[in-house]
């Protein structure tokens, strides 16, 4: 089901999203100028993510779930702020996740 070329699209579009609900990381984490410095990572990250799933190359349904996970982590990152940091890492996470392992 998560490989459903719809799902993989409606979870890209989804995931374009997320980079205007950035917030800075607390002062306990690192400086506001340093996560000011990650956002546009994250962005790129983020799109580069939704690409790969809205392409023609197979993907892993493991890289398709953990893109959803952005998507739905607690409560969902629509409800509430996530750091930069945050969705750079795991946005980079999903996205190495989805090239298929060899078998």
């Amino acid at each position: 089901m998560l490989l459903r070329p719809s799902i993989r699209r409606r979870t890209a579009r989804s995931l374009r999203e997320l980079p205007r609900y950035v917030g800075p990381a607390s002062a306990a984490v690192g400086s506001l100028s340093l996560v000011r410095e990650e956002m546009p990572a994250a962005a790129f990250a983020v799109e580069e993510l939704a690409e790969r799933l809205e392409g023609d190359l197979p993907v892993d349904v493991r890289g398709v779930a953990l893109a959803r996970v952005l998507l739905a982590e607690g409560a969902g990152i629509f409800y509430s702020r996530v750091r930069a940091d945050v969705l750079l890492s795991n946005a980079g996470e999903a996205l190495r996740a989805l090239t298929p392992a060899l078998r």
